[in-house]
């Protein structure tokens, strides 16, 4: 099942889609030679994967993502992500 804007606005404090492109496009922008969006912020996951300083207190790096593997694919807005870094694409060619 996609991860619809409906979904994500029933997340709490979860980052609009429309920002999140707007953030990945300015991102895109910048000169930076690397890039990297979490599968998280894609997929409108809240929760932190990793919490710095904790080992009992909270499950590091043993989080699940809300999608099975071979559903992530066809949950994230691929054509949002790539209208976003098309300007990023057009100045590695």
């Amino acid at each position: 099942m996609p991860v619809t804007s409906t979904r994500l606005d029933q997340a709490h404090h979860a980052i609009d889609r429309h920002d999140l492109f707007a953030v990945v496009g300015f991102l895109a922008r910048t000169k930076s030679r690397l890039l990297a969006i979490s599968l998280e912020d894609l997929l409108g996951v809240v929760d932190q994967p990793n919490i710095p300083g904790t080992v009992d207190e909270h499950p590091n790096w043993r989080r699940r993502l809300p999608l099975a593997l071979d559903e992530i694919a066809s949950a994230i807005d691929v054509a949002a992500l790539k209208r976003a870094t098309a300007e990023r694409t057009r100045a590695a060619v």
